[in-house]
């Protein structure tokens, strides 16, 4: 199942086999593998790979042209509930997170630093001026976490839901302020593929490199609650359909 979700097989540890760090971690030969639910055959395994190529290839050649603010409609468009919206896989991805919050917040971390390797989005965080000291980066980040926090606890569809739709209007606001300030100086704006990678380093580690993570005994329902959580969360902060990593 998992390797249908961030851009198919392409980051599936499958795909790594050849990579030495991986294979020097595999079990050994007579302890059984345990069943996930989503081990596929070796020509599901290579569809899936051409599917995750032409997904790549397509973000970094057409998603970086495409704008994530003000100026393009999807960005307008999606400030609601997609129609694929569940109530109930939701709440599971929210359950998920407490039930391994130790990992998924390391995998964030590391996500968070890869994230800040990326040139451009290191240039438009330095624009923001919110992460030039100690002090303004532990603001930052400790209201990046309070955020998260309550996409973790609300529910898009009760009547706490005000607080909800409160903070994702709100990072909406901050990326589009970002993405105007990027286009002052730099012309350039933020894109689908800088959201589609922003959306990897929240959630994507813990799913190629679940069991590094501490993530470990996960079912299938757990799994597509925690994708389907971050899709929705993508999708309501303007990520078009045909760049999220996740499906």
């Amino acid at each position: 199942m998992r390797a249908a979700t961030v851009c198919g097989a392409y980051f599936t540890p499958e795909y790594h086999k050849n990579d030495p760090v991986c294979r020097d971690r595999q079990r050994p030969q007579d302890t059984p593998k345990q069943d996930c639910g989503w081990q596929k055959s070796s020509e599901q395994e290579l569809e899936d790979d051409l599917i995750a190529k032409e997904f790549v290839d397509r973000l970094l050649s057409e998603g970086c042209e495409v704008p994530c603010d003000e100026t393009s409609d999807t960005f307008k468009n999606q400030a609601c509930l997609p129609t694929y919206y569940d109530r109930n896989l939701y709440k599971q991805g929210q359950q998920f997170f407490y039930k391994h919050i130790f990992g998924l917040f390391l995998s964030k971390l590391l996500g968070l630093i890869a994230l800040l390797s990326l040139p451009l989005t290191l240039k438009i965080l330095m624009l923001t001026n919110m992460s030039g000291t100690p002090l303004t980066a532990y603001r930052r980040y400790m209201a990046t976490i309070f955020h998260m926090c309550i996409w973790y606890d609300e529910d898009f569809e009760n009547e706490k839901s005000l607080r909800l739709w409160s903070s994702i209007n709100k990072v909406r606001g901050m990326h589009n302020a970002a993405s105007n300030k990027a286009n002052t100086n730099y012309q350039y704006r933020i894109n689908q593929m800088d959201m589609a990678l922003t959306q990897f380093g929240f959630m994507g580690i813990s799913l190629v490199r679940s069991e590094m993570m501490g993530v470990h005994n996960v079912s299938d329902l757990e799994w597509k609650g925690f994708i389907h959580l971050w899709r929705v969360v993508g999708y309501v902060l303007g990520i078009d359909e045909r760049y999220c990593i996740i499906h």
